[in-house]
């Protein structure tokens, strides 16, 4: 004998005619919150030397089973700049359940603290990231070399190659304790795999590289650590390549970097034989 489920929806008839907020949302949830790719503009967040202000184009999202939609532009205000100290701060879509919408807005972020502020995602509120905006001190006008995408697109389970590069002809000589070489920041997604690489010439006897990741827009040497090597050989001069994966525990922005140590390392590049590292989104394994 068949046995009736507890909830269900959405049908004509029925107790599973009852399809309110909370039943949608909980259904719906389970479909992962963001920009819906390729709908306009995809609500993408720029500056225009104009003020104050960023603006956010045409498009339409998916936040914790509510939709959204922007079909003309919107301008958002940024709070005057401090004094003495930059300010990072947050463009994010959310969709408020107290007050049934969905909107943009800006998180303020703290002056002289070198990150912004963290996204809210609760059972009242849940936001997901657009941008962030570099907002130096006494700053009168937002440019767009200062907003830094942090878009994440739902229903997108394959991998979106490559959301970092740094590629350059650097050296680090006589290199003792660890020291961070390079980094990226990027925005991702909660359970979503990305791979690590870094390749360059150096020479010294038994060096380590490390792969570390921090949230916000910098990395340490202090921070939680992906992967290291510990290179065995003499101190001649040779290619060294290193790969690792990194899996985001929650969406937010991540800085990745990779560092190294010796005892008087050289991490030699040039015009030839350029440096390179490297984070590629290899998508929901």
């Amino acid at each position: 004998m068949a046995v009736t489920m507890d909830t269900y929806a959405p049908f004509d008839a029925g107790a599973g005619a009852n399809s309110m907020e909370a039943t949608w949302r909980s259904f719906m949830s389970q479909f992962p919150s963001g920009v819906l790719r390729g709908r306009n503009n995809d609500m993408q967040c720029y500056a225009d030397s104009t003020g104050m202000q960023v603006k956010v184009k045409t498009g339409e999202c998916w936040v914790r089973g509510h939709w959204g939609q922007i079909t003309s532009e919107k301008t958002l205000a940024i709070a005057s700049a401090h004094a003495s100290l930059t300010r990072i701060d947050r463009c994010v879509a959310r969709a408020d359940f107290s007050n049934n919408r969905v909107e943009v807005d800006i998180l303020t972020g703290i002056a002289g603290s070198g990150t912004f502020v963290g996204l809210t995602q609760n059972t009242s509120i849940w936001e997901i990231p657009l941008a962030i905006i570099t907002v130096p001190a006494t700053d009168t006008s937002i440019d767009a070399s200062q907003v830094q995408d942090q878009r994440l697109y739902t229903g997108d389970r394959l991998a979106r190659g490559v959301v970092g590069m740094v590629k350059q002809a650097t050296s680090n000589s006589g290199v003792n304790a660890e020291t961070m070489m390079e980094s990226v920041t990027f925005g991702a997604e909660s359970g979503r795999y990305y791979e690590v690489s870094f390749e360059s010439n150096h020479d010294t006897s038994n060096p380590t590289f490390r792969f570390r990741y921090a949230t916000g827009t910098s990395v340490t040497t202090s921070g939680t650590l992906i992967r290291d090597s510990n290179v065995e050989g003499s101190g001649a001069s040779r290619l060294f390549k290193m790969t690792g994966i990194f899996v985001a525990p929650t969406t937010d922005t991540y800085t990745i970097g990779v560092s190294a140590q010796g005892s008087g390392l050289n991490v030699t590049s040039s015009a030839a034989t350029q440096r390179l590292f490297l984070v590629k989104d290899i998508g929901l394994l």
